[in-house]
């Protein structure tokens, strides 16, 4: 596994990645398999929507994973 930590603006943590990936809310990381690391850019907007991009990669139409905006204590 290969992890993110929650806030970076990597495509793993992104809302807009399709990549395999899960959120441990407690420790606010993103978990992506080795073998998983890419995944499709569902970006509405930008010129990487439709693409594939790897799990370690930004763009500045970043916008953090739903799942983990929500409070780990469970509010």
């Amino acid at each position: 596994m290969i992890d993110y930590v929650a806030n970076s603006l990597n495509c793993a943590t992104c809302q807009f990645w399709t990549g395999d990936r899960r959120a441990e809310r407690g420790e606010m990381r993103v978990y992506t398999p080795h073998h998983a690391t890419i995944g499709t850019c569902a970006c509405p907007h930008g010129h990487w929507k439709g693409r594939l991009k790897p799990a370690e990669s930004d763009c500045r139409h970043w916008a953090r994973w739903e799942v983990m905006r929500l409070d780990p204590d469970g509010g």
